[in-house]
């Protein structure tokens, strides 16, 4: 009998957790202050000369990020291409009214020892610019970047469209 009102109390002590469990109410996390300009994108990179015209391809298609900092603000965020091409990673000013960003002169890898710094012109996030696979309208992303490291001493255009998951 001992047993019987043990495993009574046992399960129904199991369900009262389970009630208190299930809240139904939905929280909304919200989103970063640029969560229109942040995100994944594939882009391509190619050397380009002073009037803006594209001399050569210089990389194929590689994964790039944009993320907001800490801070969470319209000002700042981050890029970076996780290595792909050029290994940096650096904040850049940001304008969210405009969708563009930009940065002049500044360390472009923090976990770098050297003194390379990186500007970046001509930088915007355009909202349905671009086409993906399926012919959906995506965001396109696109600026130019500058190297103090780079012996050719070459301005590369990087462009290409938010990822979408699909394979290209």
């Amino acid at each position: 009998m001992n047993k019987k009102y043990l495993m009574t109390f046992f399960a129904a002590f199991v369900f009262s957790f389970c009630i208190v469990s299930c809240d139904n109410s939905d929280t909304d996390p919200g989103a970063t202050q640029l969560v229109d300009m942040a995100g994944q994108w594939d882009v391509a990179a190619y050397s380009i000369d002073a009037s803006g015209t594209v001399l050569a391809k210089e990389a194929d298609t590689f994964t790039l990020i944009t993320y907001n900092t800490a801070a969470n603000n319209t000002t700042e965020m981050w890029i970076s291409d996780k290595k792909n091409f050029w290994d940096f990673k650096m904040k850049v000013d940001a304008d969210l009214q405009n969708m563009a960003f930009a940065c002049v002169s500044k360390d472009y890898n923090g976990s770098d020892k050297s003194d390379a710094t990186a500007v970046i012109t001509n930088g915007k996030v355009l909202k349905g610019a671009a086409t993906s696979l399926h012919g959906a309208p995506n965001d396109s992303i696109v600026f130019e970047v500058k190297f103090s490291d780079d012996d050719s001493n070459k301005t590369y255009r990087i462009t290409g469209q938010r990822y979408t998951g699909f394979l290209r």
